[in-house]
């Protein structure tokens, strides 16, 4: 029996390591990214991507027509990368209508009215591109569904 409960004992301190050395990695990881985050906000390689990313938003925008709506698919590439992967190689939505002046003196400060402004009509542009892509399916396979007799 007393070799028993030394063994259990010996598991039970083991294990206590163990969880401790879990936590401290833990807190050591937590740590790790979290400078990571601050120096990838301040890396010159984000500052730079920020200022080109945000010439080819405008750029896009301004030849959205011009491209017949092929530049929309950047501009939804764009969106994704700031706002869904949080990623700071790409500027806020707004920023590229600043003045350089204005956006070298606030960075990441794209004003509300530009961003929101564009978030909409990104919005509404992808509504009205799905809209017509459905309604040329309906076009195109709708005369298949009546030759095939599943549309009287």
């Amino acid at each position: 029996m007393c070799a028993q409960t030394q063994k259990q004992e010996s598991e039970n301190k083991n294990n206590a390591e163990t969880a401790r050395a879990l936590q401290l990695r833990k807190r050591q990881l937590i740590a790790m990214r979290q400078n990571q985050t601050q120096e990838n906000a301040e890396s010159p390689v984000s500052k730079v991507g920020a200022k080109f990313t945000a010439q080819a938003l405008k750029f896009s925008w301004l030849n959205l027509i011009d491209s017949f709506g092929l530049t929309l698919i950047y501009i939804n590439f764009h969106f994704l990368g700031k706002y869904i992967a949080g990623s700071n190689l790409f500027s806020d939505f707004g920023e590229e209508w600043l003045p350089k002046t204005a956006s070298e003196a606030m960075p990441g400060k794209g004003g509300g009215a530009p961003k929101w402004f564009e978030i909409i009509a990104l919005f509404l542009l992808d509504f009205i591109l799905i809209i017509l892509v459905l309604f040329a399916l309906i076009i195109i396979f709708t005369p298949a569904l009546i030759v095939v007799g599943i549309i009287s």
